[in-house]
């Protein structure tokens, strides 16, 4: 027998832990739906604190100097954090509430290693979007049957 790698020893791990090496394909759900419930609290208090900000400038009305916030035109959609979170996790599908809203990576107070609360939260969208590349792309792997151990 041959010696497995660092990575195929890990990439064996992850295949149990998400899909039961293809015979649990449903397992990945669990995983799934936490990202999506810890996105929905971390973009909820973003937007709560002001951090996410609408990414098309030309839908701000006017601008109210005392309260330092521009008011969007009606006709904007408004945030759904709990859309936000499924919209940049899922990548096959489009809910259309990403194009219109980003974390502002110059809001918010330094926070850690002296990034700003802004910073901190568009880190995370990264993460939020790039593991659910991996585990969309995992869930449709084991629905499909291609691996079994």
């Amino acid at each position: 027998m041959s010696q497995k790698s660092c990575f195929e020893r890990l990439q064996h791990h992850f295949l149990g832990w998400t899909i039961g090496y293809g015979y649990r394909p449903f397992r990945v759900i669990r995983w799934i739906l936490a990202f999506i419930i810890v996105g929905w609290m971390i973009f909820g208090l973003g937007n709560h604190y002001g951090i996410m900000t609408p990414s098309k400038v030309e839908t701000y009305l006017s601008s109210d100097v005392k309260k330092e916030r521009k008011a969007l035109s009606p006709d904007y959609p408004k945030f759904s954090f709990v859309i936000y979170s499924i919209d940049a996790f899922i990548p096959v599908i489009n809910l259309h509430v990403k194009d219109y809203w980003q974390p502002n990576a110059n809001k918010g107070d330094k926070r850690f290693l002296s990034f700003t609360s802004g910073e901190l939260l568009r880190i995370y969208l990264i993460v939020h979007t790039f593991a659910g590349w991996i585990l969309t792309t995992v869930f449709l792997i084991g629905l499909t049957g291609l691996i079994k151990k």
